[in-house]
C-alpha cells in the first residue's frame, strides 16, 4: 500500500511540473498618468475599481500587477471600507479600492492589472 501511495505521489508531483499553471484571469484595469513632471518613488496611491469575477475568488488569490514591469505590486483590498481578509470571497459585480505602492517616473503612463493569479476555479 506505501508503495502504491508513494507511486501517486510522484506521478502527481510529475505532472504539477508539467502541466501548464491556470491562466490568471484579469479582473480589472486602470492607468495612472504621471501628472506634474517628476519622479515619484514608492508612493502609497489608492484606485477605486469595479470587478465581476466569473466565479468566487477569495481575497488571497488577489493580485496587482503594474506593466511596465509587470512584477506584482504590494497590494490590500478593501470592501466598503474594511480590509478584505485572505479567507473572504469577491463574488458577483464588487466594488473595490485597492491600496498600493508604486514607482512612476517623470512623465510615464502606467497600467495597473487586478487578477485572480490564476488560483480562481474555473466553470
Amino acid at each position: 500500500m506505501r508503495v502504491l501511495v508513494a507511486g501517486v505521489l510522484a506521478c502527481t508531483a510529475w505532472a504539477a511540473l508539467w502541466l501548464p499553471a491556470a491562466a490568471a484571469a484579469e479582473l480589472a484595469t486602470f492607468t495612472i498618468k504621471e501628472p506634474v513632471g517628476q519622479d515619484w518613488t514608492d508612493e502609497w496611491l489608492t484606485q477605486e475599481i469595479t470587478v465581476q469575477p466569473g466565479s468566487a475568488v477569495k481575497a488571497a488569490a488577489l493580485e496587482l500587477t503594474a506593466t511596465p514591469p509587470g512584477a506584482p505590486a504590494p497590494a490590500q483590498f478593501y470592501r466598503d471600507g474594511h480590509l478584505l481578509q485572505d479567507s473572504e470571497e469577491v463574488t458577483g459585480k464588487a466594488t473595490l479600492k485597492v491600496l498600493f505602492r508604486a514607482t512612476i517616473k517623470k512623465g510615464d503612463t502606467v497600467t495597473f492589472a487586478v487578477t485572480d493569479a490564476g488560483k480562481a476555479p474555473r466553470p
